[in-house]
This record gives C-alpha cells, sequence and structure tokens, in this order.
C-alpha cells in the first residue's frame, strides 16, 4: 500500500476544510516558507556537511554552489535534482526545493520526470539516474 504524502494529505485537507484560518493553525509547520538558498542550508545542517561537500556529492562546481547560498545563482531543475540524488533526499523535498526555486515540480506523465521520481524513490545515484535517462534517448541531468 503506498503511503499518502504530506502534499497530499493537505490537499485533502484543505478541500474539506471550512475554515482557511483553522487550516493554517493546524498546519502551520508543513508550510513551504523562506528562500531556497535557507531550505539547502537547513538540509546540509541536517547532514551534517558543508557546502564544499555539498558540492562534492552533487558533482557540482564549488563556486557555482557558494554563489546558489550568496543568492547570486538560481540553479535550474537540473542542477536541483542533482542536489536531490547526491544528498539522498526524498521526492517531497525534491518537488519542495523545485518550487522554491520557481521550477515545475515533477510530473509523472513526463517520461524524463518518472526516471527523475524513480531515481530518487529508489535512493539511485547521479550516476544511475543519468544511465537510465540515457537508456531511455532522454536528456541527462549533467553533461
Amino acid at each position: 500500500m503506498k503511503r499518502e504524502s504530506k502534499t497530499d494529505m493537505l490537499f485533502r485537507e484543505l478541500s474539506s476544510v471550512s475554515n482557511i484560518r483553522d487550516y493554517f493553525n493546524r498546519n502551520e509547520t508543513s508550510m513551504i516558507t523562506g528562500d531556497l538558498p535557507t531550505r539547502l542550508q537547513a538540509l546540509i545542517d541536517e547532514l551534517g556537511i558543508n557546502r564544499s561537500e555539498l558540492a562534492v556529492r552533487c558533482g557540482l562546481d564549488r563556486y557555482y554552489v557558494y554563489d546558489i547560498f550568496r543568492g547570486r545563482k538560481l540553479p535550474g531543475s537540473n542542477k536541483l535534482i542533482a542536489i536531490v540524488l547526491g544528498l539522498d533526499l526524498g521526492l517531497d523535498t525534491a518537488q519542495e526545493l523545485l518550487r522554491l526555486s520557481g521550477r515545475p515540480a515533477l510530473y509523472p506523465r513526463f517520461a524524463r520526470d518518472s526516471v527523475l521520481i524513480y531515481a530518487i524513490e529508489h535512493h539511485l545515484t547521479l550516476e544511475e539516474a543519468n544511465a537510465l535517462l540515457e537508456e531511455r534517448h532522454l536528456p541527462l541531468l549533467t553533461e
């Protein structure tokens, strides 16, 4: 049996709530607030790593990663998914990071997104995800 995601639960509750204030009071801690650099910092703090280690794990240039944290760079979807895979984050966190950066969420009806969702859910590495993309003749996350 598939576990219902927090987002699905919030959608279900929001569609049936009669008072939006009560909804927010009950779900305040589930709301996405802030910006991408702040959220990424919280994630690496939770993992006990620094920005340089983040760059290594995700195959990104260290200076590019530093610019993300400074707010000078806004990573595209590919780089965000590389971060998710490199840090072995879950799908809910991936969707959150995409939204914080103004990027569309992964959508399983798109073949490429299906591969990426699979890779995230099955804790694949960036290299393994790229191999699956290549197998399906889909654009790679990194060239």
